[in-house]
């Protein structure tokens, strides 16, 4: 019988068999248990609503004088003749999101949806990349991904990213190819 060396020690082959297939049998299924966990752990967070179907409790409107309500569930916003944009804010803030939404919207409409967007109660001066940007008290500016399928003026901005109060256009949709453009105008 051979036997093999190991340190200090003398192992005889078939013991050393043994043990292998010993530790094998215990750590599969401890390895197995481990990946489980941390699979389990890292895995996607649930959903979380923003709005409730019901009230806009905790919502809060900045700037202009539009008006919104719950109508059969859905948030409705009703435009007021003015130059200043209305916000409606959602009562708290939020780390990294998906974000999906539905809109439906007169065709003459401008809008949006703002994301990681601010709002200061004083005035500030911010630094966006190389611009220097002055930003109103009370100004609400940041993201917003546009909404306005004008088919008079042709324009097809939904889904462009528009930087509000701001740098402007980063990254207008008017750019996208056809078939983008029809894509948002036809499930729209």
């Amino acid at each position: 019988m051979a036997l093999i060396g190991f340190g200090a020690f003398l192992l005889n082959p078939a013991r050393v068999w043994r043990l292998i297939s010993c530790m094998r049998n215990l750590l599969l299924p401890l390895g197995l248990s481990l990946m489980l966990s941390l699979t389990a752990a890292q895995a996607e967070p649930k959903p979380v609503a923003i709005f409730n179907g019901k009230d806009l409790e905790g919502w809060v409107k900045r700037g202009g004088t539009s008006e919104y309500r719950v109508e059969d569930g859905v948030i409705v916003g009703k435009s007021a003749d003015t130059k200043a944009n209305t916000f409606l804010c959602p009562p708290q803030e939020f780390g990294d999101f998906e974000f999906e939404f539905e809109f439906k919207v007169d065709p003459e409409l401008n809008s949006g949806v703002q994301f990681r967007s601010e709002c200061f109660d004083d005035a500030r001066t911010l630094t966006l990349g190389t611009n220097v940007v002055k930003v109103a008290a009370r100004r609400v500016h940041g993201y917003q991904s546009e909404i306005d399928n004008n088919p008079t003026l042709a324009r097809f901005w939904t889904a462009g990213i528009y930087e509000e109060a701001a740098r402007g256009w980063l990254a207008p949709a008017k750019n996208a190819d056809a078939a983008t453009r029809e894509a948002f105008t036809a499930q729209g």
